[in-house]
């Protein structure tokens, strides 16, 4: 929920006129939009420490959010 939400109109919309070329142009471009978000989340995930260092935020919260098991766990959805 959240970045795809906006698919569910677009495809129906589509669908509904029997703009099925344009049904599959959305859910490419929603796949591709997705795809780049999640690897930028990923990435400041993976730097969080240093990130949260630099807007002066507690040592001993940013080396929590570090440690390989809040923030890597988030990215491979482990349950804490």
């Amino acid at each position: 929920m959240g970045i795809a939400t906006a698919l569910d109109t677009l495809c129906g919309q589509s669908n509904g006129a029997g703009q099925y070329q344009m049904l599959g142009i959305h859910m490419q471009r929603c796949m591709i939009v997705v795809s780049v978000v999640s690897v930028i989340l990923a990435v400041i995930w993976a730097n969080t420490k240093p990130i949260l260092v630099a807007l002066h935020q507690d040592k001993a919260i940013a080396k929590f959010w570090n440690c390989g098991f809040a923030s890597r766990s988030f990215m491979l959805d482990i349950d804490l």
